[in-house]
């Protein structure tokens, strides 16, 4: 799980215990720049996905996964989208 250091939830006992343990199985990266990263991950030849409000009931694709979810509004951040 890649999250912003600055404008986002910090990681506490209450998102643990929400997690219900998750947390202490997943790896977390607290980064300063989003863009940055996921222009890392493309670099590093992962497939990028992000949310928005289609429905995908199948996909097929090989190689590595990132799953963006940093909605504002009704889509993702505009230089994300790019």
């Amino acid at each position: 799980i890649i999250i912003p250091k600055r404008r986002a939830v910090q990681l506490t006992q209450v998102v643990a215990k929400t997690s219900t343990g998750a947390i202490e199985h997943v790896p977390v990266a607290r980064v300063v720049n989003v863009n940055n990263t996921i222009d890392k991950l493309k670099k590093a030849n992962f497939w990028i996905f992000g949310t928005n409000y289609v429905i995908i009931t199948s996909l097929f694709f090989s190689g590595f996964l990132a799953l963006v979810d940093l909605l504002v509004g009704i889509g993702i951040k505009f230089l994300m989208n790019k």
